[in-house]
């Protein structure tokens, strides 16, 4: 079995896992306040981390830590909206779909604030994407429910922090600067939920084991097969396979969550995947010429 397919197997694992996390939070938030369920989460998935990159912390410089920090709170910030986003959703799915739309928002920020090129590929894909969220968040009243606002405020607030670990951890070792990033959003949901949360009386068990699940499974092992994985994989192939999270999203919800799409919803979320697909059409191209580059050989 080659490398490269075995890449990605883990990709698509990556993608199965990224998606269950969906699920562990929301069961999770049944039973814990939605922002200490985030601190608990980061804050134990960074005690995880520093095992394997301790030393590497005490190597960084000033500007390094930073540059850490800032992305860190940008995460955290968008973090908070989009956990308060899916404690509110009555449709988890939708909100994938919504959240996924980052792929497209990325590289206009980009091109705002960092002078990057905007490709073809974007241009073509934002009527279509824009097209799938007013099938999903437009009844007949054409109105926008907050929770939808929320998880879009939220591909936004991801958009800039894909755009700003991009700008700012060129630099900076991957597992130091996910770690500090993991420590400020669990530091900054923790300190956000001693002031406007309050604990039950009682946690069922159901619910610790959801947040064990999201710690080990959605985060940690996620993170370190996604890791391996994109650097053994091509970048047409991940970009190609990462499309199917808001998919297996869907479908864990409707198994797990007992949710239901009707026809316009199901429209909606179409146009958003077809959208993601035409945004990455240039890399997943670039991987069938490389792919046939080398049968010739």
């Amino acid at each position: 079995m080659s490398r490269s397919f075995q890449a990605d197997a883990v990709m698509l694992l990556v993608t199965l896992l990224a998606a269950s996390g969906w699920i562990f939070t929301k069961l999770a938030l049944e039973g814990l306040p939605p922002i200490a369920f985030l601190a608990l989460r980061f804050l134990g998935s960074f005690l995880l981390l520093i095992i394997f990159c301790g030393y590497s912390l005490f190597k960084l410089n000033l500007k390094q830590w930073r540059y850490a920090i800032t992305a860190g709170l940008v995460q955290g910030i968008t973090m908070m909206i989009w956990i308060l986003a899916i404690n509110r959703a009555d449709q988890v799915s939708e909100g994938a779909f919504i959240t996924s739309m980052l792929t497209i928002i990325a590289p206009i920020l980009a091109w705002l604030f960092f002078s990057a090129h905007l490709k073809w590929e974007t241009l073509l894909a934002l009527p279509m994407a824009l097209s799938g969220m007013a099938l999903l968040a437009l009844d007949r009243h054409w109105q926008f429910e907050s929770t939808q606002l929320l998880f879009l405020m939220s591909a936004f607030g991801f958009a800039l922090h894909i755009n700003l670990t991009n700008y700012l951890g060129q630099s900076i070792p991957s597992l130091p600067f996910t770690a500090i990033q993991m420590a400020v959003v669990g530091l900054l949901a923790a300190l956000a939920s001693l002031f406007t949360e309050s604990w039950p009386e009682t946690v069922n068990t159901s619910a610790w084991g959801w947040l064990l699940a999201s710690i080990f499974l959605a985060t940690g092992f996620r993170y370190t097969l996604q890791t391996w994985g994109i650097k053994n994989s091509t970048a047409g192939s991940a970009a190609l396979i990462m499309t199917l999270e808001p998919v297996w999203t869907a479908m864990m919800s409707l198994y797990w969550l007992g949710e239901s799409m009707d026809r316009q919803a199901l429209a909606g979320c179409a146009l958003i995947l077809a959208s993601l697909v035409v945004s990455r059409w240039q890399l997943m191209t670039r991987r069938t010429k490389q792919t046939r580059n080398s049968l010739q050989v």
